[in-house]
């Protein structure tokens, strides 16, 4: 008897565990982010983000961004896989600006390492020490053109007064000296730099477009000016980039994230039910992912009430050494020790007397 209690038991209940892990990480799929927090939580952007792709926990938040980008008026953007700064975030206007660039055939490439590349191509931008050239607006805008077919920010030339705003604040980190000239992407002092309307010069008092002057290019993108941190935050994560205030050392999203191997999922997701957290997508769905909804537990808590409604079992009734389920007798006891389950052994329940039967009643 306890040996047909054992293998049928074992192979069913082991199946259904399989089943609700593959159930658990198929729904999990659905989203590509989701918020980790208590369920209670009211607000549970701010406990972590969960990057499915990478099954990546990160700490940051949309309100951690918020005081980041209120703690500096210029962040740089950079790469976590290379240490190569992407671009500069004006964080009143969330514009992004970048001065790497230069004629396709006059930039050299020699000395760029491939990764140098790969963000070439990601980003639009050259590595830091290519060097960059005067051009005429139109020979930017086809430049920039070509650039945007690849990258994923889409880059243009400022207005004159969005170059104004960019230029003037004393803590730009590309200002010189002398007001309001800027580096070009070698360091050097400019002060002849394009917009929409034109080249200008950018010495104080010297400001107005001319449209067939030359020079060089500060473009900007629009990617972050309509976003909210939220979403700036998650387009930083995806993009495995990071904020740098380099004048404090201060950095946003720079650690490396908790990656979880596919495989250990069960785990994680046993460690959430632990913890009575819930997952929150990210999106437009706004699904809510309930961790202990998919555990065996929850299932046998079950057993009794989808057949005929009977009450659902408590947890001591499954956990409790001295109570335990005849359901659960002849499980391997890793597995038990593995759900925190408790069997019992039904030979401990067979009483040699009669029994009455009342007819009629949930109770048969």
């Amino acid at each position: 008897m306890d040996q047909h209690i054992k293998s049928n038991s074992e192979s069913s209940l082991e199946k259904i565990s399989s089943y609700l892990s593959d159930r658990f990480f198929d729904k999990f799929k659905e989203s590509e982010f989701w918020a980790i927090a208590p369920a209670a939580c009211e607000n549970p952007i701010e406990e972590g983000i969960i990057f499915t792709q990478t099954l990546g926990k990160t700490e940051i938040s949309a309100s951690k961004l918020l005081r980041f980008l209120d703690s500096a008026s210029f962040l740089s953007i950079v790469s976590k896989d290379t240490g190569e700064k992407i671009a500069t975030l004006q964080t009143d206007n969330k514009l992004v600006w970048s001065n790497r660039f230069g004629s396709e055939k006059k930039a050299p490439v020699n000395g760029a390492s491939p990764m140098d590349l790969i963000h070439a191509s990601l980003f639009g931008v050259m590595a830091s020490h290519l060097s960059a050239n005067e051009m005429t607006k139109l020979e930017a805008s086809k430049l920039l053109r070509s650039i945007n077919k690849r990258s994923k920010f889409k880059w243009h030339l400022p207005t004159e007064n969005e170059l104004k705003t960019f230029a003037e604040p004393n803590n730009n980190p590309f200002r010189t000296r002398k007001r309001f000239r800027l580096k070009d992407a070698s360091g050097a002092e400019c002060y002849k730099w394009l917009t929409k309307s034109g080249g200008t010069d950018v010495d104080d008092g010297h400001w107005g477009t001319r449209l067939h002057s030359t020079g060089n290019i500060f473009a900007c993108s629009y990617i972050f000016s309509k976003k909210s941190c939220l979403d700036i935050a998650l387009y930083l994560i995806k993009n495995n980039l990071y904020l740098a205030n380099e004048s404090s050392n201060l950095y946003f999203n720079h650690k490396k994230y908790t990656h979880v191997e596919e495989k250990g999922l069960e785990k994680l997701r046993k460690l959430w039910e632990d913890k009575d957290v819930n997952l929150y997508a990210l999106d437009s769905s706004s699904k809510i992912l309930k961790p202990r909804e998919f555990s065996v537990k929850n299932t046998l808590a079950n057993i009794d009430y989808k057949p005929c409604r009977l009450p659902k079992l408590d947890q001591a009734r499954m956990t409790d050494p001295g109570q335990g389920l005849w359901e659960l007798y002849g499980e391997p006891e890793d597995f038990l020790r593995e759900h925190d389950l408790v069997a019992r052994n039904p030979s401990l329940d067979i009483q040699h007397r009669s029994v009455a039967i009342d007819f009629g009643t949930s109770s048969t």
